[in-house]
């Protein structure tokens, strides 16, 4: 319960800041696509072609991928 809701992301280039809001949201995606993205796996673009997230409004998909690109993308050499 202490994570459920909106919140609000903001960036302005170098720092990020992160509250919980009633604004109407961008972007709506359950809690397992944002730990996805936050690992840098998957993208928002990616989630959204796969029906995994929803896009309230338009270009928000792709500023989501901006601010949450890794570089390098994660990658494991280990077989387990």
């Amino acid at each position: 319960p202490w994570n459920a809701g909106r919140w609000k992301l903001e960036w302005n280039g170098e720092t990020v800041s992160l509250e919980k809001t009633e604004l109407d949201t961008q972007i709506s995606l359950d809690i397992s696509g944002l730990a996805s993205t936050y690992l840098g796996g998957i993208t928002f673009s990616e989630l959204k072609s796969a029906g995994r997230l929803s896009e309230q409004q338009d270009g928000a998909v792709i500023r989501a991928d901006e601010l949450f690109r890794w570089s390098p993308a994660p990658w494991c050499p280990e077989n387990f």
